[in-house]
């Protein structure tokens, strides 16, 4: 058995002003909520533990956007060891929380789940805008998280062999740390992202053992370096990225280059059709002695240390 809500076409259901969370499911079997906003709550705005089994999760609007605000916790919290998907065909808005605007727990399963998410909106909220940790795969498309009190988003995943992928048109803008935040042991994709006016990095990604790439995005006046990008053992590519103007926070110390690269001994490092303008440290610094370098048709200039450091 599971839980389900839902309503008929064109209409909706709003959890609101209550003492406690808004929608409040506890369940072992399969959690399907369809056009639901929960705002003004004194706990969660909507609130899923479903880990006492292996059932999903699905949170899902189809008819309109829909608000999850001004919650004392977490707007979105789910708690699950089965797959999460949180899906909005015109967006959710989830602003103005007292924790996390998007929380997704499903570490801990047997096997591994994953996780995705698509049009989700993190605004103002008093930790990360989105939170998703995982052992499984990690799929998001389209987030916006501006205005958070630590990270944008923060997406890790554990295992090896997965993947973490950002695609779709994305914008992570003047957050207190960083504003996007990638860690996992598989491979990482990054597209169509915009991370602006970040207290730390705009993008930072980590891969324990796998290859990172990052493709048709800009940064620029993030505090510390725009771009971070560390593969343990793998490759690097990086193509169409432009970043320029970061790094001028008193407290960036070196970390204040307009990309920062470190990949696998031995490995390839590639950046095409970029531009890395006006930095505070190098443009380009790429910390792996032993790694290929092949820079093509990419500009850099004006850069307060190195245009390009390979050292």
């Amino acid at each position: 058995m599971g839980v389900r809500t839902t309503t008929t076409r064109n209409w909706t259901s709003n959890y609101f002003g209550n003492n406690v969370s808004g929608l409040y499911i506890e369940s072992a079997g399969k959690v399907s909520i369809t056009n639901s906003g929960a705002y003004d709550n004194t706990a969660y705005g909507i609130y899923v533990k479903n880990d006492y089994g292996t059932g999903s999760v699905i949170y899902q609007t189809t008819n309109k956007k829909y608000f999850i605000t001004n919650n004392d916790g977490s707007g979105l919290y789910i708690v699950s060891y089965g797959a999460v998907t949180v899906k909005n065909k015109y967006g959710l808005e989830a602003g103005d929380n007292g924790a996390d605007g998007v929380h997704i727990y499903n570490g801990g399963a047997v096997t591994p789940q994953r996780v995705t998410l698509s049009k989700v909106t993190a605004n103002h909220n008093d930790a990360n805008g989105i939170t998703v940790y995982s052992d499984g795969s990690i799929s998001a498309t389209s987030l916006v998280a501006n205005h958070n009190s630590i990270h944008g988003a923060s997406l890790e995943t554990t295992s090896t062999g997965l993947y973490i992928i950002v695609r779709g048109s994305n914008e992570f803008k003047d957050n207190d740390n960083v504003g996007l935040l990638v860690e996992t042991d598989g491979y990482i994709i990054i597209e169509g992202t915009l991370a602006a006016n970040n207290g730390e990095a705009g993008i930072d990604a980590h891969s324990g053992a796998n290859k990172i790439t990052l493709k048709y995005s800009t940064v620029r006046s993030n505090g510390y370096s725009g771009v971070k990008l560390v593969s343990d053992t793998e490759t690097v590519y990086v193509y169409k990225v432009n970043s320029f103007a970061n790094g001028f926070d008193p407290g960036s110390g070196s970390d204040n280059d307009g990309i920062y690269i470190d990949a696998g001994t031995d490995k390839l490092v590639t950046i095409k059709y970029g531009s890395f303008q006006a930095n505070n440290g190098n443009g380009i610094h790429v910390n792996a002695p032993l790694a290929d370098v092949y820079i093509y048709k990419t500009y850099y200039f004006g850069n307060g240390e190195k245009n390009i450091n390979t050292l």
